[in-house]
């Protein structure tokens, strides 16, 4: 690994690291532990963790280096993969990130030279490593902005209402409680009141079954049949 970044959603800041952060690049320019160490405290600390071919590539990718370094698992997360919601919620033309950005009308990614940027920086290049880290660190930022344009459409995502401890109800996908209700939503054997996030937009419903047990049992006697 050469470097990383990542932010807390909702914050300004952008914390990153990369191999010439540690004097140890000059004689081992492959030598990442430190780095890996870096990430993973943040990982450790994490709840949800987002990315864009997340679980196929990225956490992947570090599990192995963990491995290599001889370093456990971090404390548990829970994920979201915006290719994965992209894949499974639309017939798009691609999945890549700079497609989405362009589809939502946000800025593209920072452009690069392709592999050789990799290889100027295992050289030590400081302009190579100047552009890797201005494009990671954006990739950051991009990726904030197309996952929350488009985690409504997630069917899968992390009930983020079990991270308050209070009894309001809250959207399950990003915590708010300014739902207004939407209707009905029914099922074969249940009706539950929907409601919509006015900041996100997920629609989600309540658990109580509107359905007396009355009409329930007629219902499940003519599903028998």
């Amino acid at each position: 690994m050469l470097s990383w970044a990542a932010k807390w959603l909702g914050e300004d800041e952008i914390y990153s690291d990369s191999l010439p952060n540690y004097a140890v690049f000059e004689a081992n320019p492959e030598y990442d532990r430190y780095i890996i160490e870096t990430l993973w405290k943040m990982l450790d600390e994490a709840d949800i963790v987002i990315g864009h071919n997340l679980r196929k590539f990225d956490d992947r990718k570090f599990r192995a280096r963990c491995l290599y370094h001889g370093l456990p698992e971090p404390s548990s997360y829970r994920m979201v993969d915006t290719l994965k919601i992209a894949k499974k919620s639309f017939a798009l033309t691609s999945n890549k990130l700079d497609f989405l950005a362009t589809l939502l009308k946000l800025p593209n990614k920072v452009s690069h030279e392709g592999h050789t940027l990799w290889v100027k920086c295992m050289a030590g290049d400081p302009n190579a490593w100047e552009t890797m880290i201005e494009y990671n660190e954006y990739d950051v930022e991009l990726l904030e902005e197309v996952y929350l344009k488009i985690r409504h459409w997630d069917d899968t995502h992390p009930n983020v209402a079990v991270y308050y401890n209070d009894k309001v109800r809250r959207c399950p996908t990003c915590g708010s409680d300014d739902l207004e209700e939407e209707g009905t939503a029914k099922t074969n054997l249940s009706e539950f009141t929907e409601y919509r996030c006015n900041c996100c937009s997920k629609i989600s419903r309540n658990g109580s079954n509107l359905l007396d047990k009355t009409k329930r049992s007629s219902l499940n006697r003519n599903i028998a049949r």
